[in-house]
């Protein structure tokens, strides 16, 4: 839920349209109304829950789709707006990452043990990736550069190494060529080579 103070729930078999929402009592819960509260979510192979990236909100949400439970989890608070930029599931481990978007690190969600904690300095604010792809063929997270003028590159595992690569990238004519979103997508080519758009 962005805007919404609830999950929307869509089952394709019946085209039934219904919601789930979380205790607003949970001292972890967003206030009612907060706007941009999470953005996007991952489903995790170990527990076949869903763990959605927090925006605005200060904790990571859980909906397990069997119970239709939703939680929080316990790690946090994680203070800030417009934090990360969706969730990617990280090969290898299982994990779910979070690319920083005005966050200081990136966020690293563990469903086997119920954590979440964030990793890196690569400053507050900026708007510096958004979101980021997966490529199978070296195991690693490629953080897509908005504001930024490198690419974030992840490579899960605990903790994550995280490195810069290229530079000064620059491009664009957003307010007088001031280089800010430069690239918003991106995906892996049958060659192996990541692309951005």
């Amino acid at each position: 839920p962005s805007h919404a103070d609830s999950i929307l729930r869509i089952d394709p078999r019946t085209d039934e349209v219904s919601t789930l929402s979380w205790n607003v009592d949970d001292p972890r819960a967003p206030p009612l109304g907060t706007p941009w509260k999470w953005h996007g979510g991952t489903i995790a192979p170990h527990d076949e829950c869903l763990y959605c990236i927090p925006q605005y909100a200060h904790y990571v949400l859980k909906l397990d789709p069997r119970t239709e439970r939703v939680s929080f989890l316990e790690d946090g608070p994680f203070l800030g707006v417009n934090k990360y930029y969706g969730g990617l599931l990280g090969p290898g481990d299982g994990c779910i990452y979070g690319i920083c978007q005005n966050a200081r690190g990136v966020l690293r969600i563990d469903p086997k043990a119920q954590s979440a904690t964030m990793h890196g300095d690569f400053g507050e604010g900026g708007y510096k990736w958004h979101g980021g792809v997966v490529n199978m063929s070296d195991g690693c997270i490629y953080g897509i550069p908005a504001h930024a003028e490198t690419v974030l590159k992840v490579k899960p595992g605990n903790p994550p190494t995280m490195s810069l690569i290229g530079s000064e990238l620059r491009s664009g004519q957003h307010r007088n060529g001031d280089g800010k979103y430069k690239y918003l997508g991106g995906s892996v080519g049958p060659d192996g080579n990541v692309y951005f758009f």
